[in-house]
């Protein structure tokens, strides 16, 4: 069945309340006898913690205690999505600035505030690794203790984890080479600045906690917390509270495991909030430094890739091998390469854990491979789409050996782009203009799991996993429970985020959703037009196999009898519902790296016009253009929202994102108004939006999932626009207009490669 944009003048599910305000946060959820919780931290990036004074914060009226590692006889609890390596509370060495050493619980925020003031700590500053050089440095201070890191071949040095990967063999391949490119690409943390802070409430019950959170990945939250508390997963309720954004920062757990630790041990609610300070010291995207070596021969088809990255990656691993070891296994970028070579590296820093991030690595890799492109192209003296075009590969090639092959025609895109772009046409004066692509494979081996109550009054309640957090979710899942079912969107509710009602998710990232619970949802869809051929094959003495769906009816030889009408034909006011579930599965293979083949690549061409103010080093876009392979379309209001949505955080960590430390490590800059994202003046002058429609995806109607990659050729488009108008590539964001005039009055050319 396809699916007809037509058919769909509806409203989005949760618009209103968000406009209007009505929509409640974990900040505006008032519980009973609640306690509040407020951190302690350090204004260093590393100490070692020789006292805490506590007497002077217990004596202050309202504060009802005061936690530090001392409180945890077995030692302090840790958390982590992969490795149990984040303490609750930091013991003896704080490892980043804002590290929490301790909590102050008191009965209201104020009260808590007051005790944080009261907190004495003394402590000793030691030396601290920020960047690249000084963590990889002989004789480096180390993040972590040998002795923590069990076997690990790394455990001497900084770095956490090194992945290898490639194929044929790049050795004596520049011979067959016109010109060997050769670039060093860097990109400073960033910070994910959703506009709601991290907040949640524990909640003890009878025998085990409740936690209100504004939480990716609830059922992911729940084994972690249960597998620190020693509890059964059963034990451990997490629900997902709407979120104010995301982006990745909200994926894992943060604050919850405190949280529900010390509620536990307090037998009362606890509520901790923090401020959009404290946001900047706990999470943020890591730091790549990634040298691309790439061979073209004559008509500039690539030959060889040696591609090295080193990803800073905080203080503890969070997701981050993840992030590092998927990247990598894209690293080459959307082109076939006969000969790869890969390795990348997971490294410690004094800075707060970086986690996921829209576009989860690939962003970076996107950028080196494009940039690549470009110094290519004028080199050879071929134009850069073309370049590009004789090194795509066809829909159904290889582009890793082993694994997903291309799942579209990225060729069209890529002409589409430059046809929206008129890349032909003149520039102006001082205007430069660049296309370029980004790449990026679907999580592997995942699973949804998906629930739908249908009722005799047309009407029904879906349960998903999935979580909302303003990309649209629930009115998505809606919509394709509508079309299959041919049900009205105002009669469909849905429930979602909650491991206490809906049915088991892996996660909500990657973009995965849409195309995994989707599916979902249409075998649970499946299974209730199964149950009603069934029902009316009883009612009618008609055999199942003879019954056939259409347009929400049920056809029994002549006979069309809506879904409703079976429900209530079959036994009145006593059966007002069935239940219909649902599975998705993707592929798993022990033997993949990533535990399976990617099931889908988000991919996207993105062009971009602008002129730079000389004068000042400014830069403006004036158009911006992505054509994304979405294979099918589903929710089209929201698919544009998110696309340029992620389009505008691309142009934030490109021109103006950074975080800023000073020689010892300190953080300059980590507050809303020291931390530059982009404004409405910084939206482009024009913004073009395509959606190539071939409905070749794996998804409900040929859908593939979208929305984070928009942002994947941001930064090469842009640092590829300021080659054009200034001849000078530019391989460090962002291009603050400070970098932009340097390299204006400088006016070096780039050295040829």
């Amino acid at each position: 069945m396809g699916y007809e944009k037509s058919q769909v003048p509806y409203m989005q599910k949760g618009i209103v309340e968000r406009v209007t305000g009505v929509t409640k946060y974990v900040d505006d959820l008032d519980i009973s006898n609640a306690l509040h919780g407020k951190f302690v931290s350090l204004p260093c990036p590393r100490a070692k913690i020789t006292r805490i004074d506590i007497q002077k914060s217990l004596s202050i009226p309202g504060v009802v205690a005061v936690f530090t590692a001392e409180d945890f006889p077995d030692g302090v609890p840790c958390f982590g999505p992969f490795v149990m390596d984040q303490p609750v509370l930091a013991a003896g060495e704080t490892k980043y600035q804002g590290q929490p050493v301790a909590l102050v619980v008191a009965e209201n925020e104020r009260q808590a505030l007051q005790g944080v003031e009261g907190v004495l700590v003394e402590y000793e500053e030691l030396p601290a690794v920020i960047n690249i050089s000084q963590a990889l440095a002989e004789n480096a201070p180390l993040v972590h203790d040998p002795g923590s890191r069990n076997d690990s071949p790394w455990k001497e040095t900084n770095i956490m984890e090194e992945w290898t990967l490639g194929w044929g063999d790049i050795n004596g391949k520049e011979s067959q080479c016109e010109c060997v490119i050769e670039n060093t690409y860097r990109a400073p943390f960033v910070h994910h600045f959703a506009l709601e802070t991290y907040a949640c409430i524990a909640v003890p019950e009878k025998d085990g906690i409740t936690i209100l959170t504004g939480i990716q990945h609830p059922f992911l939250a729940q084994r972690i917390i249960a597998e620190m508390l020693g509890l059964p997963k059963s034990k451990v309720r997490i629900q997902t509270i709407d979120m104010g954004g995301a982006f990745g920062g909200k994926g894992y757990p943060k604050i919850e495991p405190i949280a529900a630790y010390l509620s536990l041990s307090l037998n009362k609610p606890l509520k901790i909030v923090l401020t959009p300070e404290e946001g900047f010291m706990l999470a943020q995207r890591e730091s790549p430094d990634i040298r691309a070596r790439t061979g073209f021969d004559r008509q500039g088809v690539v030959v060889f890739q040696d591609i090295h990255a080193d990803f800073l990656i905080g203080a503890y691993a969070d997701i981050s091998p993840r992030v590092v070891a998927k990247g990598a296994r894209l690293a080459a970028g959307p082109y076939w390469c006969p000969n790869v070579n890969i390795a990348a590296r997971a490294i410690f820093t004094n800075t707060a854990p970086a986690t996921a991030f829209r576009g989860f690595g690939s962003t970076h890799y996107s950028w080196a491979v494009e940039g690549q492109m470009d110094l290519a192209a004028r080199r050879l003296g071929i134009d850069p789409v073309e370049l590009r075009l004789r090194n795509i590969p066809a829909k159904g090639s290889t582009i890793i050996p082993n694994d997903t092959p291309v799942d579209g025609d990225w060729a069209e895109a890529l002409k589409k782009t430059a046809e929206a772009m008129q890349w032909n046409t003149n520039r102006a004066p001082g205007h430069g203009r660049s296309i370029a692509i980004g790449v990026k494979p679907c999580v592997s081996a995942t699973v949804s799991h998906a629930k739908i109550a249908m009722r005799n009054d047309k009407t029904a309640t879906v349960y998903v996993g999935t979580t909302e957090m303003g990309q649209g979710a629930r009115t998505t899942m809606a919509l394709i429970v509508s079309q299959q079912l041919h049900m009205p969107m105002e009669n469909i509710s849905v429930i979602s985020g909650d491991t206490g009602l809906v049915p088991f998710d892996t996660i909500t990232a990657s973009s995965r959703s849409t195309v995994t619970m989707g599916n979902a949802l249409l075998d649970a869809c499946n299974h209730l037009e199964n149950q009603l051929k069934e029902i009316a094959a009883d009612l009618y003495e008609i055999p199942a196999e003879e019954m056939k769906v259409s347009q929400g009816c049920i056809v029994a030889r002549d006979n069309e009898i809506p879904f409703s009408d079976v429900l209530s034909k079959q036994a009145g006011e006593s059966k007002l519902e069935i239940i219909g579930e649902g599975v998705y599965e993707c592929k798993k293979d022990p033997a993949h790296p990533l535990g399976g083949p990617f099931p889908f690549y988000e991919f996207v061409v993105t062009g971009i016009e602008l002129h730079i103010d000389p004068e000042t080093g400014d830069i403006f876009v004036d158009k911006l253009v992505n054509v994304t392979d979405a294979g099918k379309i589903i929710n089209p209001r929201r698919a544009v929202g998110v696309d340029e949505g992620a389009a505008v955080m691309g142009l934030g960590v490109s021109l103006s994102e950074q975080l800023l430390f000073d020689k010892s490590g300190h953080l300059l800059n980590g507050s809303s108004l020291d931390y530059r994202i982009p404004r409405v003046v910084n939206i482009p002058e024009e913004f073009v939006t395509i959606f190539q429609e071939n409905q070749d995806g794996p998804g409900p109607f040929g859908a593939k999932g979208m929305g984070e990659g928009a942002i994947l050729a941001i930064a090469p488009a842009v640092c590829g626009a300021v080659y054009d108008a200034t001849g000078v590539y530019i391989s460090e964001i962002p291009l603050t207009p400070e970098k932009i005039w340097k390299t204006l009055s400088n006016q070096h050319p780039t050295p040829e490669p």
